[in-house]
């Protein structure tokens, strides 16, 4: 599968299937249609903790990627966190649907 989605979070509603399509046209415009991504939906609590730990910044963030890419035959190309809750007020702010923003 090139798009894994967990979602952890239960207060912004995620749709995994809009979330796939979407990631996987983007692999596939980046010329990346063998690669795996894996997208993960979390609170802001979790975000700020994750934040803290592997930026040192003790705050909420909207996104957090980690590239995986290795010269090892893998096809995993990178995770990334995102924040919901931040998502949805994002999408307030520029007038835009929230599973516009996320």
């Amino acid at each position: 599968m090139g798009v894994a989605v967990a979602n952890l979070q239960r207060s912004v509603p995620v749709s995994r299937a809009r979330v796939c399509r979407i990631a996987a046209a983007a692999l596939a415009t980046l010329g990346r249609s063998g690669s795996e991504v894996h997208l993960t939906f979390v609170t802001d609590r979790v975000m700020r903790r994750l934040n803290g730990k592997f930026r040192g910044v003790r705050r909420r963030t909207d996104v957090l990627a980690f590239p995986l890419e290795s010269p090892d035959p893998s096809r995993l190309l990178g995770e990334v966190i995102i924040s919901a809750e931040s998502g949805r007020r994002q999408a307030r702010r520029r007038g835009v649907s929230t599973a516009l923003e996320l």
